[in-house]
């Protein structure tokens, strides 16, 4: 087993001991053992199945080996993502950790091969097609300029490896923001407001607004639904969950920025009205029975509201204090997995890449933090970890909502 980490170094000697008959039952054994045990990461796996093809090659893997990864791979929640994010990472290879598989035999035959080999982990390259649908409906999502050139350029390079066919889907999404893109470089309502006009039959499921929108939301909204719906006759549009909303609230003349999605800004727009609201008038006036703790969660989390023996009520001043026991309590539960790391790399954007709101610094960290340590926390998260580091008054500062590297 150390032998194969080290490969090709090792070679030679792999070569002599392979000539034994009990190499191949000694080795699936350690591998058993040693390597395909829940705490090591799915990349680790993959580039020592990865060694052991290229130890193999060019004959077949064993069905010995073959059956002592593929059964525990296809376990794996993330093995999919990771194929797929390390056939995305290169322009010519399959790149696990690093490193690209095309080394011993002529590029465009191994590389096949590669493929054909983690494939055959799931038996149908549609469980990778529909992956790539997923990560490529994230990456389009996020990215608020709706630029799609670098993902044309994967698009092309994955039909090569999977086929045209099997891809259509994906070239309708990638068509869908570029449409996207002139619709609204055309629309003529308030500043500010863009929308992502999605086919829904070609892109992974979302589920529709889960309230009913209100205020300035609803009307920005209806806005933009009119001038598509003129554009695109008899086609129309549905809301459906996401999207994301930059409010600037004040309460007794102190003021700040947030990001929030569609549901949560036609929630606090209420608080308007009135400062205090029981549950069940809420669930009223937004048609979302059940569903309002969950909403004002990440108003809870801000310090912008709080509970009471009524309902909910907007907070005196905005911060934390009248909920700090609630949500100490609620981060301690939460995975601190990458927190330090996440630190390091938001010191960098803002140092490096200038000044930066909290959704830029989300899609940042999103689309460059991966791998061992991988970026998934959701936005209301990174805000209060950002609060923090300014509280800190170290690295970072924050005025208006941006963030920026502390002047000294």
């Amino acid at each position: 087993f150390p032998l194969l980490l080290q490969y090709p170094t090792t070679s030679p000697l792999l070569t002599f001991l392979s000539s034994s008959p009990l190499f191949l039952p000694s080795l699936s054994h350690t591998l058993s053992t040693r390597l395909l045990v829940k705490s090591a990461s799915t990349s680790d796996i993959l580039e020592v199945y990865l060694k052991t093809f290229s130890f193999f090659s060019p004959l077949p893997v064993p069905p010995l080996i073959k059956s002592t990864f593929n059964p525990f791979l296809k376990t794996r929640r993330d093995t999919v993502k990771q194929i797929i994010k390390s056939i995305m990472q290169t322009n010519g290879g399959i790149n696990i950790k690093g490193q690209l598989l095309l080394e011993h035999t002529e590029a465009g035959v191994l590389e096949r091969s590669v493929l054909d080999l983690l494939v055959g982990i799931f038996g149908s390259i549609k469980v990778l097609c529909n992956e790539y649908r997923r990560i490529l409906s994230s990456r389009l999502i996020e990215d608020e300029r709706f630029k799609t050139d670098e993902e044309v350029r994967r698009l092309e390079l994955l039909k090569l490896r999977f086929g045209e066919g099997m891809l259509r889907e994906c070239e309708v999404m990638i068509k869908d923001v570029d449409d996207s893109k002139r619709i609204n470089r055309n629309f003529k309502g308030r500043a500010g407001t863009t929308g992502l006009v999605r086919s829904h039959c070609f892109w992974p499921k979302i589920s529709d607004s889960s309230v009913k929108l209100v205020g300035e939301v609803r009307s920005r909204v209806e806005e933009f639904k009119s001038h598509f719906e003129e554009l695109k006759k008899p086609r129309t549009l549905v809301v459906s969950e996401g999207g994301s909303v930059e409010l600037e609230l004040e309460v007794e003349g102190v003021k700040k920025f947030f990001t929030c999605d569609l549901a949560q800004a036609s929630i606090i727009l209420l608080f308007q009205k009135q400062r205090e609201w029981s549950e069940e008038a809420l669930e009223n006036e937004l048609d979302a029975s059940g569903k309002i703790p969950k909403k004002l969660k990440f108003w809870v989390d801000c310090g912008v509201i709080s509970s009471t023996s009524k309902g909910w009520r907007v907070n005196d001043a905005l911060n934390s204090e009248n909920n700090v026991g609630s949500l100490a309590d609620e981060l301690e539960e939460e995975d601190d997995s990458g927190t330090e790391v996440f630190r390091n790399f938001i010191v960098g954007a803002v140092a490096n890449m200038g000044p930066k709101r909290a959704v830029e610094i989300h899609n940042i960290l999103k689309l460059f933090c991966k791998g061992e340590v991988t970026y998934d926390w959701d936005i209301g998260r990174l805000e209060r970890l950002l609060s923090d580091m300014v509280k800190e008054g170290e690295k970072i500062e924050e005025s208006s909502g941006v963030y920026s590297k502390l002047q000294k």
